[in-house]
């Protein structure tokens, strides 16, 4: 009985095991919010969305240019690029935004980055979205609205 009594019965330990757990949990960040904060803080994210915001830029000028010098061009030929980088930015901020969590996120010092980044993200998912409704069988409708979007974005 003694001995039972200094070692403690598996239901105390069991308890024990579940209240540290429980305590543990609380204080410090999740895997998942550990690992988004290892990827946003590595020098090969930071190249990775510098490089795609560049890329990004070059392909915003390009369609710019292409679609003024072809104003009544049937179809949307960058829709494949822009497609890859919304979802390229889109992961850029769910990443921030689980690594660091919405208050430091968008309160922070230097937040008006993420703020423009959200701005971005959401201008080019609502464009694609605009052009998804607006393809027909018969090509895509006119784009003239579309075209102060881009240069928003």
């Amino acid at each position: 009985y003694s001995r039972a009594l200094r070692k403690g019965s598996k239901v105390d330990t069991f308890k024990k095991i579940v209240s540290e757990e429980a305590s543990m949990a609380q204080s410090s960040p999740s895997a998942c919010r550990r690992w988004c904060a290892r990827i946003m803080g590595s020098q090969a994210a930071e190249v990775i969305f510098a490089m795609a915001i560049l890329m990004n830029s070059i392909t915003v000028g390009v369609e710019l240019e292409w679609m003024a010098a072809n104003p009544d061009a049937p179809g949307y030929p960058f829709l494949a690029a822009n497609c890859v980088y919304a979802v390229v930015f889109l992961v850029e901020v769910v990443l921030g935004l689980i690594a660091f969590g919405p208050r430091q996120y968008f309160c922070s010092r230097g937040c008006l980055w993420n703020w423009l980044d959200v701005f971005v993200v959401s201008t080019s998912w609502a464009e694609l979205v605009i052009v998804f409704f607006s393809i027909t069988p018969f090509g895509v409708l006119p784009s003239g609205s579309l075209r102060m979007l881009r240069l928003i974005k």
